[in-house]
C-alpha cells in the first residue's frame, strides 16, 4: 500500500497502517509502517514546498514595495528639512523683500 501525498488522505490512512502492523505483529510490519509514513511525509513536504514556492512572489514583490516606500518616506523627510532650512535661512528674507511689490 502507498500513501498518497494528499494530506486529507494521508491522516486517513494512518490508522489503517497502524491496524495492519499491529495484526502483523512483527517488526516487518512496523518497519513497513514507519517507512510508508515517512514516504507520505517526504510526499506531502515536497507537495507543500513547491505550493509554497508558487506563492511565494507576492509576498516578495510587497516587501520590495514596503522597503521602496520606507526609503521615499526619508528622502522626503530629508528633502522637507532641506527646504525649512533654506527657508529659514537669512538670505531668504533678502530674497523676499527683493520680491515684494513696491
Amino acid at each position: 500500500m502507498s500513501i498518497s501525498p494528499n494530506a486529507g488522505q494521508f491522516s486517513s490512512l494512518v490508522p489503517k497502517l497502524r491496524t495492519e502492523a499491529a495484526v502483523h505483529g512483527t517488526s516487518g510490519g512496523r518497519r513497513k509502517l514507519a517507512a510508508e509514513i515517512h514516504s507520505g511525509l517526504d510526499a506531502l513536504r515536497a507537495r507543500l514546498t513547491a505550493e509554497r514556492a508558487g506563492k511565494q512572489p507576492p509576498f516578495d514583490t510587497n516587501t520590495r514595495i514596503l522597503a521602496s516606500l520606507a526609503t521615499l518616506h526619508e528622502r522626503t523627510a530629508q528633502t522637507d528639512e532641506a527646504l525649512e532650512a533654506l527657508a529659514s535661512a537669512p538670505h531668504a528674507a533678502h530674497a523676499e523683500a527683493d520680491l515684494a511689490p513696491v
